[in-house]
């Protein structure tokens, strides 16, 4: 009998943990984070060329961040590591051809719909569709 109550014990705290662990990347989400490296299906794009800093910030709601050239605001979710992102929005103005080709690839991992999105400690990993973009705290 104790080894039955025992083992009940050991699958309810099991149960718990794994749904803490679902809320701690809810948790871990919420912050400032610069885009360090972007991937368009296996190419490399280069950074250099953003005419602004790229960063994407979580709030526990909304996001918000610069693409390079244009900013992009939206409402976010983030449940077993899919992102689901609705209603984003950004400005429209022009930029160079490298800075906007930065934010055309970054901006499909944002668009509405979802993505796959992984945190291991300061690193952040959104993909969609073929891109790949690496986020640092």
């Amino acid at each position: 009998m104790k080894s039955i109550k025992g083992k009940m014990i050991a699958l309810g705290l099991f149960g718990v943990l794994m749904v803490g662990c679902g809320q701690d990347s809810q948790k871990e989400i919420i912050s400032k984070w610069n885009l360090i490296a972007l991937n368009d299906n296996g190419t490399a794009i280069s950074l250099d060329s953003a005419e602004e800093p790229v960063f994407v910030t979580f709030d526990g709601q909304k996001i918000n961040g610069n693409a390079g050239c244009n900013n992009f605001f939206g409402n976010y979710t983030l449940k077993d590591n899919t992102l689901m992102v609705q209603g984003v929005g950004m400005t429209r103005k022009m930029c160079s051809e490298e800075s906007m080709a930065i934010e055309d690839s970054l901006i499909k991992v944002f668009a509405d719909g979802s993505s796959q999105a992984n945190i291991n400690g300061a690193e952040l990993v959104i993909q969609k569709e073929g891109i790949k973009a690496t986020f640092k705290k």
